[in-house]
């Protein structure tokens, strides 16, 4: 699978064999990556704020004596963002009365043409341009190593999640705006590594003893690094169809929970996700982990995407702009 084709994880929780295995290959031709509970309790992983896209159940008890629906309406309860599909033994049973609410959509196993187009509209229900995507990973990684001395930075192949949760104990948000969209960015990280770093004078800080300021500081830099890169390649003002700006068009409110890490921006739509790793190349400190996650709230016009980068295009042979 290539560093730009876009993914999400999935949780399947399947009684029969021969449906496990007609899943495993639909997820494989259809770049979603199943997990399935072993040890825990499906419940649990839930209430631990697992990072997912859509759970998959099945309408038979498991051993614990649940059928899918009442597990789906619980699932629902715990993460109403996260779509739940389940599979239904008949094919031609629907959702009983009552259960639409919980659930994402109903299929059977055999009709995979239904399965796909539930998944693409709860899932992959837009599009991102490569270009985008190539050009954010490109630029987080360049802008991470020119905040930390000696790293090597790893990307993930990016993905899509409904969850809301946040990661660790730091958290950057700023707004993306252009013609074409309107959305954010979010850094998250853990904090202790990022002292660490500091410590060792492998940033710009020249410190001993790094409180956390020092540490918002870094992951304040490299998020203002990484949006001005992206304002000046992709994010290209253009009032010159007559619209309405988008600056000034209608805004959301963010909600925050701290206790229970979840963030909510008013949108049911999925974050795409880069899950960076970041490597001391010395050896002597331990690696960490970046997530970056982006969701397009506001406005989403990937179709203006090419119009952008045209004009980019258009003014470097103008002589307006020069490659530096």
């Amino acid at each position: 699978m290539g560093q730009d084709e876009l993914t999400s994880k999935v949780l399947i929780h399947e009684v029969d064999s021969d449906a496990e295995s007609k899943l495993k290959a639909f997820f494989t031709e259809n770049n979603l990556t199943g997990l399935k509970d072993s040890q825990m309790n499906v419940l649990d992983i839930f209430n631990r704020n697992t990072d997912l896209g859509a759970a998959f159940l099945c309408e038979t008890q498991d051993s614990n004596g649940i059928g899918g629906l009442e597990l789906g309406k619980k699932i629902h309860q715990i993460r109403p963002e996260i779509p739940v599909f389940i599979r239904m033994n008949n094919p031609d049973s629907n959702l009983p009365d009552g259960y639409e609410h919980y659930f994402a959509g109903s299929y059977h196993i055999d009709d995979e043409v239904h399965l796909k187009e539930l998944v693409n509209k709860h899932l992959f229900n837009e599009h991102y341009p490569i270009p985008l995507i190539r050009g954010i990973q490109q630029i987080s990684q360049d802008s991470f190593q020119t905040a930390i001395d000696n790293i090597s930075v790893t990307v993930d192949p990016p993905y899509l999640v409904k969850d809301q949760i946040i990661y660790g104990e730091l958290f950057s948000l700023i707004p993306l705006e252009s013609n074409w969209c309107r959305g954010f960015m979010m850094l998250q990280t853990t904090e202790a590594e990022i002292k660490q770093i500091i410590s060792a004078g492998k940033t710009g800080l020249i410190t001993n003893v790094p409180t956390f300021r020092d540490v918002n500081h870094i992951l304040s830099e490299v998020t203002n690094m990484i949006w001005g890169s992206l304002k000046s390649k992709f994010f290209i003002e253009d009032d010159s169809d007559g619209k309405e700006d988008y600056a000034s068009k209608i805004h959301v409110p963010t909600l925050v929970n701290h206790q229970h890490r979840f963030i909510s921006f008013g949108s049911n739509e999925p974050h795409l996700c880069f899950r960076y790793t970041v490597k001391d190349n010395t050896g002597e400190h331990p690696d960490f982990t970046i997530y970056q996650k982006i969701i397009f709230n506001l406005s989403w016009q990937p179709e203006l995407f090419k119009e952008s980068t045209q004009e980019t295009d258009d003014m470097v042979s103008a002589g307006e702009l020069e490659f530096f």
